[in-house]
């Protein structure tokens, strides 16, 4: 997760992500049945969306599309489980924790 509090505190992904680790699918700690990525728990309603683009990056499927690890999103009360997502464009990329479709 990326944030800050608009003053002096900067809140970043856990030193973990900076490693230069290369899983695939089978052996991705982050992709493992009941792991997500808690965006929607962090800070107040809704949490957050966006985070590092690597998250959302965690293997190609068959259609060379990029699949993301699981992640919370809160809207309207309720608590969505989906996955990010790779988002880019010409100033840079985000993992973003989207609502289902």
């Amino acid at each position: 997760m990326l944030s800050t509090d608009g003053v002096d505190k900067i809140t970043a992904d856990p030193a973990y992500w900076e490693l230069g680790n290369a899983y695939t699918q089978t052996t991705n700690p982050f992709l493992k049945t009941g792991y997500y990525h808690a965006m929607a728990d962090y800070g107040p309603a809704p949490g957050d969306q966006f985070g590092h683009a690597q998250r959302s990056r965690a293997y190609q499927d068959a259609k060379l599309s990029w699949v993301g690890e699981a992640c919370t999103y809160y809207l309207n009360g309720t608590r969505f489980f989906t996955k990010l997502i790779y988002s880019s464009n010409t100033t840079g990329a985000v993992g973003w924790c989207r609502p289902p479709l």
